[in-house]
């Protein structure tokens, strides 16, 4: 069959796997996320095709989301309180990636309003349970880490180097290196269960 939208070989759908892609409308749900991962500065790529899955009846998978940087997919299952026949399509899902080992972040409509403090966690405990991923998790420590060293890190940095006292200069410095251990205690040296 041929795509509808390009031309191009559709196996048995009406659009090819990129038409079809393209098309797709954002939920509200996944316009909250988009507006979330642009803030922050997260690059990702929209409606992502997932294809040659073992185990899996469907030709492919599309992935709400996929973060190329951390290399995790993130889905919302924004239909989750609807219904129970939708409920186990997400679990099929769900069970189709990780039987296939694929790294995601599922998020539920109740999720939407808190993002900004379990987004990254969620990618972490996604990170940590796939062993070849490692430089992955490295850069979402790092980025957690400066997420939480921030303004305070640099204002005891800038003291530190301007301040002529060697007592304020010594306090300056024990904040500083106390301002390090929280940053690696919360990003590099914490294991998501």
């Amino acid at each position: 069959m041929k795509c509808k939208n390009c031309g191009e070989e559709s196996g048995t759908h009406k659009f090819c796997n990129e038409c079809y892609s393209k098309n797709q409308k954002m939920s509200e749900g996944e316009e909250v996320i988009k507006e979330f991962l642009d803030e922050e500065d997260i690059r990702y790529e929209f409606q992502k095709i997932v294809k040659d899955l073992k185990g899996d009846k469907k030709e492919f998978r599309i992935a709400d989301f996929f973060l190329p940087k951390y290399k995790v997919y993130l889905e919302f299952f924004g239909n989750w309180n609807t219904s129970d026949k939708q409920k186990e399509r997400y679990r099929e899902k769900k069970r189709i990636f990780k039987e296939n080992k694929i790294p995601c972040v599922y998020l539920y409509p109740e999720n939407l309003g808190i993002l900004d403090r379990i987004l990254r966690r969620r990618i972490k405990k996604a990170l940590q349970s796939h062993k070849e991923l490692r430089m992955r998790l490295f850069l979402i420590n790092w980025d957690i880490f400066a997420q939480k060293f921030g303004i305070i890190g640099i204002l005891l940095v800038i003291l530190i180097f301007y301040v002529k006292e060697l007592t304020w200069k010594g306090l300056f410095s024990l904040a500083f290196l106390g301002q390090i251990y929280v940053c690696l205690k919360e990003s590099f040296f914490r294991t998501i269960e």
